[in-house]
C-alpha cells in the first residue's frame, strides 16, 4: 500500500464545481433566450420560430408562409434579433 502524504481530493471538487457552475449558467442563458422572444410580436415571433427550425430557408418560401413581403424579411431578423440580444434578463448580472 502507497499512503499520499499531501491530500489532494480538493483539486477535483474545485474543477467538478466549475464544471457545473458553467453548465447552469448555460442552462439559464438557454431559458431567457427561449423566454426573450416572447416579448416580440407575433410576426416577428413567427419569422424567428422559422429561422430556428431552418438554418437556410428560401426567403421565397418564408415570405409565403408568413404572408410577408421578401424585403421585409431581413430587416424584421435584424431587429428581432437585437430586441432579443438587449433582453434586460441577459444583462440582469
Amino acid at each position: 500500500m502507497s499512503e499520499c502524504l499531501i491530500d489532494v481530493s480538493y483539486l477535483g471538487n474545485r474543477a467538478d464545481e466549475a464544471g457545473v457552475e458553467e453548465r447552469l449558467l448555460a442552462v439559464e442563458r438557454r431559458e431567457v433566450l427561449d423566454r426573450a422572444p416572447r416579448e416580440l410580436p407575433q410576426r416577428h415571433r413567427s419569422l424567428l420560430a422559422v429561422l430556428r427550425v431552418d438554418a437556410a430557408p428560401r426567403y421565397r418560401q418564408i415570405s409565403a408562409l408568413l404572408e410577408m413581403p421578401i424585403g421585409s424579411i431581413g430587416p424584421i431578423r435584424a431587429r428581432s434579433l437585437a430586441r432579443v440580444r438587449r433582453h434586460y434578463e441577459l444583462w440582469a448580472r
